[in-house]
């Protein structure tokens, strides 16, 4: 945490802090941010920002897991929809071949069938793929809401840490 805290939290209220040219106390929360610890609005800001930040990562993590159980799903149902185009053609062949019917006009039904069966497959193939997708895009959504909060959060500390240092001074 102390890493993630001094990166997202106290360097960028360090930051912005200087930034504020004619506020003359900013130099006293360069030389002291344990002041800006001192408000539990600063502490409350920064526990929610890092929250926030674990969110967003939580999203990402949830929506990768959901992609790869989706992926899953679709390959098993191509690898059964397979199958059964297989043996839906092998019985329509075996069909043929008991009732004397073989032919054009067997070859011509055996060949839809199998075409019918591919385009079937490769349908579920791209449900499956766009769905994927939607699952990964639903996690990108919600990791920049929570790091959109997250910032929002830190935002928030800055005018209480104003105050906290005017208080201390």
């Amino acid at each position: 945490m102390g890493n993630w805290f001094e990166e997202n939290v106290t360097k960028p209220v360090k930051e912005t802090i200087r930034k504020v040219e004619d506020d003359p106390l900013a130099a006293a929360a360069i030389i002291n941010p344990a002041l800006l610890l001192a408000n539990p609005d600063v502490v409350v800001g920064a526990a929610a920002a890092k929250e926030s930040y674990d969110a967003g990562q939580d999203a990402l993590d949830a929506a990768d897991r959901a992609a790869q159980a989706e992926q899953e799903s679709t390959d098993e149902a191509v690898r059964v929809m397979t199958e059964e185009n297989k043996r839906t053609e092998a019985t329509a062949r075996a069909r043929a071949a008991a009732s004397g019917l073989s032919g054009a006009s067997s070859e011509v039904y055996i060949n839809a069938l199998t075409e019918t069966g591919r385009s079937d497959i490769d349908w579920l193939k791209k449900v499956g793929a766009s769905n994927v997708q939607a699952r990964l895009d639903e996690g990108t959504s919600a990791f920049h809401q929570a790091r959109s909060q997250m910032w929002g959060n830190i935002g928030s500390m800055i005018p209480s840490a104003g105050q906290a240092i005017k208080f201390f001074l």
